[in-house]
């Protein structure tokens, strides 16, 4: 008799064993429990006879057993096999559970859902995305936040949260994501001398007072636009600088200011502002939805972003609505 004192090698010993069992000859150990004959173990797996005879040479080889002895009624298993029958069973059974995703029904099933934007998307997007989730899913618990310090912490954000939506997409390598809609902007006023589609020349413009909001939209649109102003020699007059469009509205509501602005936003304001025609191209803001790739394939996800889908389309239709009545 050998004693080895190292556990380690006990444990390396017993793994030599498992390295070579493949799942195939537990399915075939399995089948002829339930068989009791090789010929229809062999239909039971869709293999030939000889095949399931060979399986069983090398069970019988791995855990030097019979396993099995031929009797007139068939294969009789032996107390060694007999032993292992419920184990096996126990190993096909969690073997097929990795391949089986737990259904979701989001009508029944009680979760969280975490999304993170700009006070833009909490303005435009999320009204018609956490309708179609409540909606869908009347046992959902939805979360609303806004990044504290801007978009530079894009990985650690997308760990945190289902989803993120931005103004432009970061060249991470991980995240997946995908271009929701574009907004294009446009210039406003509550300038009393102003009316509503007033053509005003960029010399002009520039001398008002300006409000500047959204500081996550400058790096994609802002700069854009004083760049092209620039080019003309010309250099907005920001009289007023906020951090967010709630902060650009409560101002317009009380002085006389212009802003550019997206469409989509101008259209939820909840008192008049006056569009102004100018003689600038004025680039388009876009919003896109980003995520962790590990969700890629996640049902909760995937339904996830459906609704999403949907949301911007609807926002994309109510906005297509509104400007046909103005015109």
């Amino acid at each position: 008799m050998i004693f080895v004192q190292s556990k380690k090698l006990i444990y390396v010993i017993g793994m030599k064993d498992i390295r070579n069992l493949d799942l195939s000859l537990l399915l075939a150990l399995d089948a002829l429990f339930d068989e009791r004959s090789v010929t229809r173990a062999a239909d039971r797996l869709a293999l030939s006879q000889p095949a399931v005879s060979g399986m069983l040479s090398r069970l019988r080889e791995l855990f030097d057993d019979e396993l099995y002895v031929r009797t007139s009624h068939g294969v009789v298993p032996t107390p060694r096999a007999e032993a292992m029958a419920g184990p096996v069973k126990n190993v096909i059974r969690s073997t097929q559970a990795l391949f089986e995703q737990d259904e979701f029904d989001p009508h029944t099933t009680e979760f969280e859902i975490k999304i993170c934007g700009t006070d833009y998307v909490n303005r435009t997007l999320f009204a018609p995305l956490i309708t179609h989730i409540m909606q869908s899913a009347p046992k959902a618990r939805v979360s609303v936040s806004s990044p504290q310090k801007g978009f530079s912490r894009h990985r650690e954000i997308l760990d945190e949260f289902d989803m993120l939506f931005v103004s432009h997409h970061p060249k991470l390598p991980d995240p997946q994501g995908e271009l929701l809609f574009r907004d294009h902007l446009v210039c406003v006023s509550t300038y009393q001398a102003h009316s509503e589609g007033q053509y005003v020349p960029l010399e002009e413009l520039c001398g008002l007072r300006h409000v500047v909001g959204q500081r996550s939209l400058r790096s994609s649109v802002s700069e854009q636009l004083s760049s092209k102003l620039s080019e003309k020699g010309l250099v907005r007059n920001i009289a007023l600088d906020v951090p967010d469009f709630a902060s650009v509205f409560r101002f317009m509501r009380t002085a006389e200011l212009v802003a550019f602005m997206p469409a989509k936003l101008v259209a939820s304001a909840k008192f008049k502002l006056k569009t102004l025609r100018v003689d600038l191209e004025i680039p388009a803001a876009r919003v896109f939805a980003l995520w962790n790739a590990r969700f890629d394939r996640d049902p909760r996800h995937l339904w996830l972003r459906g609704l999403v889908r949907e949301a911007a389309h609807s926002l994309a239709q109510t906005g297509a609505a509104r400007s046909e009545r103005r015109s």
